[in-house]
């Protein structure tokens, strides 16, 4: 596939850096993507859902998260996140979590249904018990040299995927969205402020990805600072 140039996407928050936005796969010229009350905003060709079964969270068995032990493993586990030395938990492996007020987004990689290896990002919530439960997800085509091979924007945070819950008659679903950027080789750190805490993620080693939630009425406002100790990057999410 061929890359397209570098563009803010879609009009989705505000956003001040090098070459931000910039997507690494064609479009597929269809802007959004809908299904059982998740929005995506795409920016490779394919997505693949994983449990959009309504009414039912857990009604499709997952090939990523077979039980809610594996599930808090990676989501309460120690991290750190985003993982400089990614490791398979026997399903997939994990690149990142942003875990934020009783939500969670995870992404990482491995082989879908078909046999292909994909990016994919999944969606959780906390229930009343405390148990992570799934919401919905899904996946892109990729490369494992995408973050080294950059040549623009290299103190840039890249866009890659964006999504929404929405709202579903069929659960008490929060509403959230979240985005999935790409760091550029130069990034040494990235910092995410939230109304309840600020998030400080290491990212001057490992495969550069990351991901970033926020609700109605808590935005947030990433920023990226380039191995000087410098900022390179701004962005802030829509309200």
């Amino acid at each position: 596939m061929t890359p397209t140039p570098p563009t803010v996407a879609h009009g989705s928050g505000s956003c001040d850096g090098i070459h931000s936005g910039r997507r690494a796969f064609a479009s597929s010229g269809v802007p959004e993507r809908c299904r059982i009350g998740m929005r995506w905003r795409i920016s490779a060709k394919r997505v693949i859902w994983k449990n959009c079964q309504p009414g039912r969270l857990r009604q499709l068995p997952m090939i990523w998260w077979p039980s809610d032990e594996m599930v808090s493993a990676v989501i309460d586990g120690e991290g750190p996140w985003p993982t400089k030395s990614p490791t398979s938990n026997g399903t997939c492996v994990p690149f990142d979590v942003d875990k934020y007020d009783g939500l969670a987004v995870v992404i990482g990689y491995g082989r879908n249904r078909k046999g292909r290896e994909v990016l994919g990002s999944d969606e959780f919530q906390q229930n009343d018990a405390g148990a992570w439960e799934h919401l919905s997800g899904g996946g892109s085509g990729w490369s494992q040299r995408q973050r080294w091979d950059l040549q623009d924007g290299r103190e840039a945070l890249h866009i890659q995927l964006e999504g929404s819950s929405g709202k579903s008659p069929f659960d008490a679903r929060r509403e959230f969205s979240f985005a999935v950027f790409l760091c550029g080789p130069a990034v040494a750190t990235v910092e995410v402020e939230r109304r309840h805490g600020i998030r400080v993620a290491d990212v001057n080693a490992g495969p550069g990805w990351i991901t970033v939630l926020w609700t109605p009425g808590d935005a947030a406002a990433v920023t990226a600072y380039a191995a000087g100790g410098h900022k390179s990057f701004s962005w802030t999410s829509p309200t």
